[in-house]
């Protein structure tokens, strides 16, 4: 389990800030690379689809290009997309979308939604900062709303650079310790699935408001 308590939140802070650089400098290589949306990808997308009402009001956070807003969309949904990295905002913008910068860490999130959806987004979060997230997540949805969520599963961090991005600081749970912090945070589990990828194991878990 990484320990929560080993280095301070600026240094947690300042690594979030560098991931979320080298994603703004590989925005279109990210673009083209998750255009086609993966069997496991759109089964989380239709989990979240049958947990709410039809015509649900979602956030996403971590927007990316904005493909499972697209796809959300279509099926009635209304999504407020975001995403921290500025160049993915402006993606989305020059496709017609309405987005917007915000910074999970630091933003105030609004709210009430029936969902919030932060995929691939938890691993890039320091273990010091982790609780508060959760926490910011369960008290923007409504009183039945839900959050569908990915981490990545193993111990400790791990530091990985690419030739344009630069780099990408990932953070590793075990799903016994990212599980009570999801309970802790007052998020109840009802479904999740397992996957496995060139970057790792992963766990995608929707977690209900418990109050």
């Amino acid at each position: 389990m990484p320990d929560s308590k080993s280095e301070p939140d600026g240094s947690a802070i300042l690594r979030n800030r560098i991931t979320i650089a080298s994603y703004g400098r590989y925005a279109a290589g990210y673009a083209e690379a998750t255009r086609t949306m993966s069997s496991s990808g759109e089964e989380m997308l239709q989990v979240l689809a049958q947990a709410v009402p039809v015509g649900a009001k979602m956030l996403e956070v971590g927007s990316g290009p904005g493909w499972d807003a697209d796809y959300l969309e279509a099926m009635g949904f209304s999504i407020r997309r975001t995403d921290a990295a500025p160049s993915f905002v402006a993606m989305q913008r020059e496709r017609g979308k309405t987005a917007e910068i915000l910074d999970l860490i630091s933003a105030e999130l609004g709210g009430p939604y029936d969902a919030v959806l932060v995929l691939y987004v938890l691993q890039h979060i320091d273990a010091p900062l982790l609780p508060g997230v959760l926490r910011k997540l369960a008290s923007c949805l409504s009183a039945a709303g839900c959050v569908l969520l990915t981490y990545r599963v193993g111990e400790g961090t791990v530091s990985e650079h690419g030739e344009i991005s630069g780099d990408y600081h990932s953070t590793l749970w075990s799903h016994e310790a990212f599980g009570a912090a999801l309970q802790s945070a007052g998020l109840q589990p009802e479904w999740e699935r397992r996957t496995s990828d060139e970057d790792g194991d992963w766990c995608a878990i929707l977690g209900r408001n418990s109050g």
